[in-house]
């Protein structure tokens, strides 16, 4: 019996992951405002602060939208691929976060 009710736990256990992971497989959406966030922290990096900063973040947050919307994503139910033009850039997304692939 002990054994049949650890299959079960096993069973249910993958289940709810899967449930979550497809609950929280990120939309293209949520990439364009990741992309736009990432490259204007990028640009505040390399900008400084101040004014410049200031403008470097704006700027960078219309190339990320931009960039952003360039993406096309390939939804796979728990996660999804968003390929650059050419396939040249990848992001993994999956549970709301973004990886770079290639």
């Amino acid at each position: 019996m002990a054994r049949r009710s650890n299959g079960l736990f096993g069973g249910l256990l993958f289940l709810l992951v899967f449930l979550l992971l497809v609950a929280l497989n990120p939309t293209k959406d949520e990439f364009i405002a990741w992309m736009s966030a990432h490259q204007a922290a990028a640009s505040t990096r390399n900008g400084g602060t101040g004014l410049i900063g200031s403008i470097g973040k704006a700027v960078g947050g219309m190339v990320g939208s931009v960039q952003g919307g360039t993406f096309t994503r390939s939804n796979y139910a728990f996660f999804s691929l968003y390929s650059g033009p050419g396939g040249k850039t990848v992001y993994l997304g999956a549970a709301k976060l973004f990886i770079k692939l290639k």
